[in-house]
């Protein structure tokens, strides 16, 4: 799968889904790119400006700052 995130699959010995695989880097241009990391600053980026603009909680969801 190609997610920077991973993908979620039942582990059939536990029978709990988890959190498995993702990408590890990728290649933009010729430039190679930690994908962790890229996802990393855009939470962060996000927080910022949720942050900025006095927003503390969406529609129906609950925000937690410094929480993805």
């Amino acid at each position: 799968m190609l997610y920077g995130t991973g993908a979620v699959r039942l582990n059939d010995k536990t029978g709990k889904a988890e959190r498995v695989g993702g990408i590890k880097y990728t290649i933009k241009d010729g430039i190679v790119y930690d994908a962790r990391q890229l996802l990393a600053d855009v939470a962060r980026m996000v927080e910022k400006q949720k942050t900025a603009r006095g927003i503390t909680r969406l529609p129906g969801v609950a925000f937690t700052p410094g929480r993805p």
